[in-house]
């Protein structure tokens, strides 16, 4: 699982703790990214080699999501309402980055290779596990 700053476990962490008397504090919702299981990405990369495949090859999922989806999607998840809880802060806001990040995954569906697990299903995962 990724560090307690990244986005997905700061949240699903943050309402786990059931200490709802400070906000949940974010940076910019508006970035949209590529988000997967590295679990399966692991397989994925089994598989490449197995298959002796010598190429750079982009290993995502092919969709992307705006944060603010997702951060509306993990609160859903425990029937909370996302407004209520959480505030903005510009400190958080990442300047070099870039805003959108959409992965090309054509080589890796030409080999008959793709990640399976979707966003909400990996979120659904973490909300009802203890992987954070």
């Amino acid at each position: 699982m990724r560090p307690n700053n990244f986005i997905i476990p700061k949240i699903i962490k943050y309402i786990k703790r059931k200490k709802f008397k400070k906000k949940l504090i974010l940076g910019d919702l508006s970035a949209v990214k590529d988000f997967g299981w590295a679990e399966e990405y692991v397989q994925i990369i089994n598989k490449l080699v197995k298959k002796n495949i010598n190429e750079d090859i982009i290993i995502a999922t092919g969709n992307s999501y705006k944060l603010s989806n997702i951060v509306k999607l993990i609160f859903n998840q425990y029937n909370m309402n996302w407004k209520k809880n959480v505030i903005f802060s510009r400190t958080l806001f990442r300047p070099g980055e870039n805003k959108i990040m959409k992965a090309n995954i054509s080589k890796l569906k030409k080999l008959k290779i793709s990640p399976k697990i979707n966003l909400p299903e990996f979120i659904n995962f973490l909300c009802n596990n203890d992987y954070t």
